[in-house]
């Protein structure tokens, strides 16, 4: 099972100037400069560890799912309904995800 600490990690300006930190529950967990040549980098850094807990937790829904619902199976109308909604879940999951990576 997974060791790391569970999300939400949360990007924050910090009281220090020229730092983004990540932080969990109140508690800091990483924090980036951004002076520098790095500057956009740094930032676009930060935001991708924040939204980790994330894309990984989507990931391995999507990897339960596939295992689940093998593709070139048939189902029926009913069933594949059902499993068309579990994978927009899963889809929209990540795009969230991505998004918060990202923007």
């Amino acid at each position: 099972m997974n060791k790391h600490t569970p999300a939400p990690w949360l990007l924050e300006k910090t009281g220090y100037i020229n730092h983004l930190s990540v932080y969990v529950n109140d508690k800091w967990l990483f924090s980036f400069h951004q002076n520098g040549f790095f500057k956009e980098e740094n930032e676009a850094n930060a935001k991708l560890i924040a939204a980790a807990p994330e894309l990984l937790e989507a990931a391995i829904k999507l990897q339960e799912w596939n295992k689940k619902y093998p593709p070139n199976k048939i189902y029926d109308y009913g069933r594949g309904k059902a499993i068309e909604a579990e994978l927009t879940e899963i889809v929209n999951m990540q795009i969230e995800a991505i998004k918060k990576s990202t923007e």
